[in-house]
């Protein structure tokens, strides 16, 4: 399994989370 080399900035992965929790929400 592929790991990223570098980490995601936070802000990065929590836009990426709270898209994905308000997509599932609203589903």
């Amino acid at each position: 399994m592929p790991v990223p080399k570098r980490k995601t900035s936070q802000s990065r992965r929590d836009k990426r989370r709270a898209q994905q929790k308000l997509t599932v929400e609203t589903a």
